[in-house]
């Protein structure tokens, strides 16, 4: 007869993490990320990582601690992957449309407002008037 295992695993309890750690969590993320959606992103991230291997939870620590530890893996990558981002110059493009409505001389530039209806050629058309009288 084989002899009883008188250890036990102990595994973490999700169904009460969002209610218990969600808002410690979130506050964590912001703070370093300082971007609501992506403090949201990495605290759902986090969780979800958290469900998938609860059975390497050992039990000898906290569940707050273990899932915070879990969200500073996760708060590397995002900055890892903003900052590879970054470097390629796209994530700019996007948010500085400077680019887009002047040229290299900072020129105006007249396409930049395209209207493809008699509306919004009208609606440009004031646009300039008033950009021409600044």
């Amino acid at each position: 007869m084989p002899a009883e295992d008188d250890s036990q695993t102990v595994l973490a309890d999700p169904e009460r993490w969002v209610d218990e750690y969600g808002d410690y969590l979130y506050r964590y993320a912001w703070s370093r990320l300082r971007d609501e959606s992506a403090a949201d992103e990495v605290v759902q991230e986090t969780f979800l990582a958290g469900i998938r291997f609860q059975d390497r939870f050992t039990g000898e620590g906290a569940d707050r601690a273990w899932l915070l530890g879990i969200l500073k893996r996760k708060l590397i990558d995002h900055i890892r992957m903003r900052n590879r981002y970054d470097r390629d110059g796209s994530y700019e493009d996007t948010n500085d449309p400077s680019g887009q409505l002047f040229d290299q001389k900072g020129n105006w530039r007249a396409d930049s407002f395209a209207a493809d209806t008699p509306d919004g050629q009208m609606e440009s058309k004031e646009i300039w008037d008033v950009v021409k009288n600044c």
